[in-house]
C-alpha cells in the first residue's frame, strides 16, 4: 500500500494572503494552496486571525457588491432599481412580502373565545 505524503503545514499569514486573493472564496484558496476545503475550514477554526481576516475580506467584498450596485441605479439599470427597493427599500413599502403585527411591530393580540353550542 502507497504511503499518503506527509500533509504540508501552512502558515496564518500565508492563508490569509491567499483568502484575499480570493476574496474569501475558500474552495479557490485551496485550490491554490493546493489542499482541500476542509484544511481551510479546520484552520480558520482553530486560528481566530484567519477567521477575524476572513470576516473582514468578506465585509470588504460586500463593500464593493454595494459602491457597484449603487453604480448600476445612477445609470438607471432596472434590474438595479427595483432590486435596491426591494432590499434596502423594504421599509418605505417595496417588498413583496406584507407582515402584519400589532402597535409598534409587537405581536397581535388575540383572545381565544369559547365555541358556543347550539342544539
Amino acid at each position: 500500500m502507497a504511503k499518503k505524503p506527509p500533509r504540508r503545514k501552512y502558515k496564518a499569514g500565508e492563508i490569509i494572503a491567499v483568502l484575499e486573493s480570493c476574496a474569501g472564496n475558500k474552495s479557490l484558496a485551496a485550490s491554490r494552496l493546493g489542499c482541500s476545503r476542509n484544511t481551510i475550514d479546520a484552520y480558520i477554526a482553530r486560528y481566530p486571525e484567519i477567521c477575524a481576516a476572513l470576516v473582514e475580506i468578506r465585509e470588504t467584498f460586500k463593500d464593493y457588491a454595494e459602491s457597484q450596485l449603487k453604480i448600476l441605479v445612477r445609470e438607471k439599470n432596472p434590474q438595479a432599481v427595483f432590486f435596491t427597493l426591494r432590499t434596502v427599500g423594504r421599509d418605505r413599502g417595496y417588498s413583496e412580502r406584507t407582515e402584519i403585527t400589532g402597535p409598534g411591530g409587537l405581536p397581535i393580540e388575540t383572545k381565544t373565545v369559547p365555541a358556543i353550542l347550539t342544539t
